[in-house]
């Protein structure tokens, strides 16, 4: 009597090499042994004989190009025997053990796969945390985020400087031609206008200006009257005298070192005729001029240096890039095997079949597992 049965795998693709598995002296073994409860003095070598597994054919469809029929992913199994009983029980527990091998099949696939993917993470985890830290790297060496955003904003700094320095220097130019137009007005050099305007601030030094200048207009009503030999016009010249070498000596004290560079007759001119105002629009005048200068410069050194980083700055999204873009796979490949560790793992918990009996032992000339 031949008994057959069918069994189906849904997981793995009945092929050459799993019937040899299936027919192999381990598994054959085990079906044996429990046969041989039932059948005392039944062998191994009985079923090498009679049993037989084979890959199920569609007959309905048509192959490849339109040649024989379309192979499909359910196991016969065919076993003979004079012993119908005998035959049922051996299918029977025949299917059983391949079912039991599709679990065990299935486990150690899943145990390789882990085992292969925890020899892979490791490594991974290094790279990831070594481009971590030269992206890092790379932030703290230029001080940026995201290069692109970084160079767009260097951009728009070396815009805002270059038209702030423009503004500068024409500024700078307004202020040098009527720094010059006042020079030329008062008839003094940058020294010269800042000590008359020192001194024109100096409560003791026009105190002794304003007494000079007294006895001055007096000198002048008393000429009319008198000759310069008068003792009325000698004293008045000895206490202009006084006052003028008591101004020298005021001046002195007040300019310090300036004072050496100093025309005392003509300092005393410029503050007998000079208007003022005059001299405090120079002085100020050459206080903005440095002030514009110094700026002109700063912003000078300012867009020469953000000029400098943007000229870097292709080099630098290039690597920053490229470290990204690694950073992103090596991070992507890591969280699919971390996932498909932890689906493996729960995989391997389970009991259930892979394979499916699909039909149980037929008398019907021909076997399927």
């Amino acid at each position: 009597h031949t008994r057959s049965l069918c069994d189906w795998s849904s997981d793995v693709c009945s092929s050459d090499l799993q019937i040899v598995i299936l027919q192999g002296s381990k598994l054959l073994s085990d079906i044996a042994d429990k046969v041989k409860a039932v059948y005392p003095g039944f062998e191994t070598d009985n079923l090498r004989r009679s049993l037989k597994v084979s890959q199920c054919c569609s007959g309905d469809g048509l192959g490849l190009a339109g040649f024989g029929p379309t192979q499909t992913s359910i196991l016969e199994v065919k076993y003979a025997d004079r012993n119908p009983k005998r035959a049922e029980l051996v299918l029977e527990e025949a299917a059983n053990r391949f079912l039991r091998y599709s679990l065990e099949e299935r486990k150690s696939r899943i145990s390789e796969g882990v085992k292969f993917i925890d020899e892979q993470v490791p490594p991974l985890e290094s790279r990831v945390a070594s481009l971590q830290s030269q992206i890092q790297a790379l932030q703290e060496q230029y001080l940026i985020t995201d290069p692109d955003t970084q160079a767009e904003r260097f951009s728009t700094q070396l815009s805002d400087l270059s038209n702030k320095r423009l503004d500068a220097e024409s500024a700078l130019r307004e202020k040098i031609a009527l720094y010059q137009n006042l020079q030329k007005q008062l008839g003094m050099g940058p020294s010269q206008g800042l000590a008359s305007s020192t001194l024109s601030q100096d409560a003791g030094y026009q105190a002794l200006l304003r007494q000079r200048e007294d006895v001055e207009s007096k000198i002048a009503v008393q000429s009319a009257l008198y000759n310069e030999s008068s003792p009325i016009i000698q004293s008045l010249r000895e206490q202009e005298g006084k006052l003028t070498d008591l101004q020298a000596k005021r001046a002195q004290d007040v300019l310090g070192p300036a004072f050496k560079s100093i025309d005392n007759t003509q300092m005393r001119s410029f503050q007998n005729t000079i208007s003022t105002e005059l001299i405090g629009q120079m002085v100020n005048t050459l206080n903005e001029i440095q002030v514009l200068q110094s700026r002109s410069n700063t912003l000078g050194q300012a867009a020469n240096s953000i000029d400098q980083k943007l000229r870097q700055f292709p080099a630098i999204s290039r690597q920053y890039a490229d470290l990204k873009r690694e950073l992103d796979l090596a991070t992507q490949t890591l969280d699919q095997l971390l996932t498909q560790r932890e689906t493996l793992k729960v995989e391997a918990a389970q009991s259930q079949f892979p394979w499916e009996l699909v039909s149980n032992p037929s008398e019907i000339g021909r076997a399927h597992v």
